[in-house]
């Protein structure tokens, strides 16, 4: 199966439903699920990824049961996750509760990336920086050389900006996220 790439400019209808573009309807298929990622876009799934997650989700919680950021997460995960079948017309509609916590506006950008299906609000995708860190363009001009990539291992980041070494004592799964 294709996976999805590219980049669409849409506009919500006045209703707050999505028009999910026709070269990730395959992707997708008609049955699918939603939900919002750590930074707070719409992510749109298939139905064999989003199983294969929950069975992800599964083992975390029998591996940390005491983790209450895993927890956090995963209930997170579900909150906001919506069922999809997708009508004839592929127009979904959109829960208010997850349009303004993902702070979509009437334009949104809806990106492929890869195993999923990514709906930003337009103005929040254009001014945001998380695909423009030198780290990440570094890897991205060896990605396109074809050259062997080894990416640096993920590091936490104290509140002052200093490395920290992660703990493996501390009962929760290693995230390479900052805690502050």
């Amino acid at each position: 199966m294709k996976r999805p790439s590219g980049l669409t400019n849409q506009k919500l209808d006045e209703k707050g439903r999505w028009t999910v573009p026709v070269n990730f309807r395959e992707f997708l298929g008609v049955h699918f699920w939603i939900t919002l990622d750590n930074d707070d876009n719409i992510v749109a799934l298939p139905l064999g990824r989003w199983e294969k997650l929950q069975d992800q989700m599964e083992m975390l919680l029998a591996s940390y049961p005491d983790s209450e950021h895993l927890m956090n997460a995963i209930d997170r995960t579900h909150i906001f996750a919506d069922e999809i079948d997708a009508s004839t017309d592929w127009r979904i509609p959109l829960a208010e509760p997850i349009r303004e916590k993902a702070q979509l506006t009437r334009e949104v950008v809806t990106v492929g990336a890869l195993d999923r299906v990514v709906v930003w609000d337009r103005d929040k995708f254009f001014a945001s920086q998380k695909y423009d860190h030198p780290d990440t363009l570094k890897l991205q001009r060896l990605i396109l050389r074809g050259a062997p990539v080894i990416p640096a291992p993920l590091t936490r980041v104290d509140t002052n900006g200093n490395a920290e070494t992660p703990s493996a004592s501390s009962g929760e799964p290693d995230t390479g996220a900052s805690e502050g």
